[in-house]
């Protein structure tokens, strides 16, 4: 059965999500962590991820709020379409668009062409991505997949690994923009270190990587596809752990 999610869900998850979480933990940096979680090779379920404050310090802990009960609409809301829709289009090999507005779930969109508002809630996307990074993935799992022998000292092998590293570059330069024009004043640590994480990746490429990724933007490459590269090869790097046989991306 399809997940329907509407723009009226959006919206009201959104009021949840901040009041639970306050206002710099948004509906669009939740969305950035689940995609961000598809990209992990984590095989630990999302919900433990995030919830589970009896085995790890929360990611994002709440806050105190009147009444401290939370509504029966957020788990819904959020598990059920949010996290479950994404994981539907993940499954159906369809582009997952980061979410940048309320309006609809997986609008298509040009990163250049939107609102400063819209770019605000893109930078705000990818603090949600590099919490994952941080946290979620397991690059262990990951850079093992990459070295596995199938996947090594031959053309294909070398083509894997050159699309997750340029998937990577890209995410980073594009963050990196919406950093310079926007110039952010996160509260949040995390969101701090994050922004200076990723000024600093971008400034260290080389001129190569940097040519690259500058021209692969000029063509329009979108952060769907983008995402998508990660997802498949992370799904590669489960399957490698889980079955011990490495499957070509």
């Amino acid at each position: 059965m399809t997940i329907r999610i509407t723009s009226k869900d959006l919206i009201r998850l959104d009021e949840l999500i901040r009041l639970y979480y306050g206002d710099e933990i948004n509906i669009y940096v939740m969305h950035g962590l689940i995609v961000s979680y598809l990209c992990s090779a984590s095989t630990e379920k999302f919900e433990d991820l995030l919830f589970d404050v009896e085995h790890r310090e929360p990611l994002f802990p709440m806050l105190g709020f009147e009444g401290d009960i939370i509504s029966p609409e957020f788990l819904p809301l959020f598990l059920g379409k949010l996290f479950n829709k994404t994981i539907e289009l993940s499954n159906s090999c369809t582009l997952i668009y980061p979410l940048v507005t309320t309006d609809k779930f997986n609008a298509k969109f040009n990163h250049e062409s939107l609102s400063l508002e819209l770019k605000r809630n893109l930078l705000d996307w990818y603090m949600g991505y590099f919490q994952g990074f941080m946290y979620f993935w397991d690059h262990d799992a990951l850079y093992n997949y990459l070295d596995h022998p199938s996947n090594n000292n031959d053309i294909i092998g070398s083509i894997v690994g050159e699309r997750f590293v340029l998937a990577l570059n890209m995410h980073y330069v594009i963050a990196c923009n919406l950093i310079s024009e926007i110039k952010p004043k996160y509260r949040t640590e995390d969101f701090k270190c994050s922004v200076k994480k990723v000024k600093e990746t971008v400034k260290d490429f080389s001129e190569m990587e940097a040519l690259i990724v500058r021209e692969l933007l000029k063509l329009g490459q979108r952060e769907s596809l983008i995402s998508s590269e990660i997802i498949e090869i992370a799904h590669a790097a489960r399957k490698l752990m889980d079955t011990g046989t490495a499957t070509r991306c």
